[in-house]
């Protein structure tokens, strides 16, 4: 009977291998992660975009309204909720929106 597994000469193919698949799983869930936050980031974007097309005062009520909204955020969240980064993702939704529309 034949045995399996690496012999003395061997081991730096497994190792190989083995750091192979966990590059491969490193960039796989990078990937994965940042595909998950451009969802949020565009989802977060149409719901401010949205909240603000109802309001017919849109500029002053859209500038007050992140502010609050920013300062909840951060203190429950913590970072990355910052008023320049709300902007951000408001302006991105109608970006990918045109895109998606197109396809």
């Amino acid at each position: 009977m034949k045995k399996t597994g690496i012999t003395a000469n061997e081991p730096n193919k497994l190792i190989e291998s083995i750091k192979e698949i966990i590059i491969t799983s490193r960039k796989n869930i990078a990937r994965s992660v940042n595909t998950e936050m451009l969802s949020a980031y565009w989802n977060i974007g149409r719901l401010i975009v949205e909240d603000e097309q109802k309001n017919q005062e849109r500029a002053q009520y859209g500038e007050q309204t992140l502010k609050h909204i920013s300062k909840r955020l951060e203190a429950e969240l913590g970072s990355g909720f910052s008023l320049t980064n709300l902007k951000n993702m408001r302006r991105f939704f109608p970006c990918l929106q045109k895109k998606t529309d197109t396809v």
